[in-house]
């Protein structure tokens, strides 16, 4: 049975994450890295997939569920509400304060999670059932006796499950069936610490609750210390806005792949834009124009580090290739797999076919990831007074790049699988990335070409206006030579390419409220994209 996305919860460890559902079922888990194959995957194939569910045994249509985390963190609460009981699994993955930037130490921490059983009232009977399903269930499982639990083996990727209450092995599950009253407690941990993904000595002894609580402590403290922190000395008031803000912040913490400093888009794949549809892309990679965008929003609360982070690994990126010429996306490790692929032997959540696993976008030209991150980096730079020369040389670098090639069309922000077009939003941002190199070499003292590259700002401004402007209808449009609208035409005051109150602004936001506004939301564009299904909403 397919639970709806929103009756799931999210917890990581900064280098994977797993989806809890209300009932107690661990349904989405990539192991040992978020871009890695799943273990868990019932969210796309129910009866498939695998999953590693605790909760009451009962059916889930006798259940009141709800879920929630503790303060501050990403610790997640699911309570189960039963006619004899209540129930509550606590769930997290252990994390640690960053002590060291080798990634080598990172990966030695390994990935675990711990589930904490707590009956809160009356009487309630458990059942587990631990199913893995290795590399998204093309992997057959075979399992191991352990004291306290057991060890799954697929391929060659090992988890050991352990557990203070007895486990057995069942078939193709380990399975456990307890009877607990209120008051009574029960943990188990599932894990591997050893960075090849298989398990160590520690990994295989039994669980116990003094473990279990020492790592609940430890992780409750990193979160909530990240959380207070702020680097920019800014303490901002959110109001009734606080509780919401807070909780996105430390999802998109989450997102984070830490041995790296890389940013993924989501922790998923395949979920639809819409149930049947076919608009199912895998995005547990690093684009460069989301991250820009997380970025900027931990700046705007007061975190830089991970700006810094990320910095340093574009740095080494394009150290490795070719000056400047920077992907729109990358894999969040050097042996990520970007080519994409159909796996057919998978459902597709509610039936939303195709399953896919990596991006084809990878291979795509998109001009307008480097004015977004221009744009995060010179706010970065307006805070911390300066950068380093290095860094330097991959800014200027970039806009050097978008000097040579503004005039190339590309796909778009939107990833479109037709012909390269030459979008207005791309032509904006690319100004925008010369704008920013201007502005931080000016006030900063760095070397490059500052007349070059205003002469290409004013060359991009008077195309834009000239060929990306429908005076008849008084709006900026999707690209040259089309009359189709586009709501990234929305952001051309916000990035200061002309002022809000320039009327070809006001038109073109009357012209997107009049043909791209559905109810109280905006379409992002209504033309040909290349891509199969029918656009969202549109039936």
């Amino acid at each position: 049975m397919y639970k709806d996305i929103g009756e799931y919860g999210i917890i990581g460890n900064l280098r994977t994450v797993a989806l809890v559902a209300v009932d107690g079922s661990i349904d989405w888990f990539c192991y040992p890295h978020l871009d890695s194959p799943s273990v868990f995957a019932a969210i796309l194939d129910a009866d498939k997939g695998g999953s590693f569910a605790v909760g009451p045994d009962v059916p889930i249509d006798k259940l009141q569920c709800s879920q929630r985390y503790e303060e501050k963190t990403n610790i997640l609460v699911s309570r189960m509400e039963t006619g004899a009981g209540v129930l509550r699994v606590t769930d997290f993955m252990p994390v640690t304060k960053d002590q060291s930037n080798d990634s080598d130490s990172e990966e030695a921490e390994g990935t675990r999670i711990f589930r904490r059983v707590t009956v809160e009232k009356g009487q309630v009977s458990v059942r587990v059932r631990f199913a893995p399903a290795y590399d998204y269930a093309r992997e057959k499982t075979s399992f191991s006796k352990l004291d306290g639990g057991a060890v799954a083996v697929g391929g060659d990727m090992e988890l050991a499950l352990t557990a203070t209450r007895p486990l057995e092995i069942h078939d193709d599950a380990v399975v456990g069936t307890w009877s607990m009253s209120e008051g009574e407690e029960a943990w188990l941990r599932l894990g591997a610490s050893a960075p090849d993904g298989r398990c160590s000595r520690e990994d295989k002894a039994c669980v116990t609750a003094d473990s279990g609580l020492q790592a609940l402590e430890y992780t409750t403290e990193y979160w909530r210390e990240w959380m207070e922190r702020s680097e920019t000395e800014c303490n901002y008031r959110f109001d009734e806005y606080t509780e919401m803000i807070e909780r996105s912040a430390l999802v998109l913490k989450l997102l984070q792949y830490r041995p790296t400093g890389v940013l993924a888009a989501a922790p998923t794949t395949s979920l639809p834009e819409e149930i049947g549809g076919t608009r199912n892309w895998d995005y547990r990679f690093t684009w460069i124009r989301d991250a820009s965008f997380t970025l900027q929003a931990f700046y705007e609360l007061g975190h830089i580090a991970e700006a810094e982070k990320f910095l340093d690994w574009l740095r080494s990126v394009l150290d490795r290739s070719r000056k400047s010429e920077l992907q729109i996306m990358y894999g969040l490790r050097e042996d990520s797999q970007l080519e994409e692929q159909e796996l057919t032997h998978l459902d597709g959540h509610k039936d939303s076919r195709p399953v896919r696993i990596g991006n084809a976008a990878a291979g795509q030209v998109q001009m307008d990831i480097y004015g977004e991150l221009m744009g995060v980096v010179s706010r970065l730079i307006s805070h911390a007074g300066s950068i380093s020369e290095e860094h330097w040389e991959v800014l200027r670098d970039i806009c050097e790049y978008v000097h040579a090639h503004w005039q190339d069309p590309d796909a778009g922000i939107w990833e479109v699988r037709c012909e390269p077009q030459h979008f207005i939003f791309s032509k904006v941002m690319c100004w925008v990335a010369l704008q920013r190199g201007v502005d931080m070499a000016e006030q900063h003292g760095f070397d490059c070409d500052v007349e070059r590259w205003e002469e290409a700002m004013s060359a991009i401004r008077q195309e834009v206006l000239e060929q990306g402007f429908d005076a008849q209808r008084s709006t900026f449009v999707q690209h040259y030579d089309t009359t189709e609208l586009d709501a990234s035409c929305l952001l051309i005051p916000i990035m200061g390419f002309l002022p809000f109150d320039d009327p070809r602004v006001i038109g073109t936001v009357e012209a997107i409220q009049q043909e791209l506004q559905d109810g109280g939301l905006i379409r992002r564009y209504t033309s040909e994209d290349g891509c199969a299904s029918p656009h969202p909403l549109d039936h």
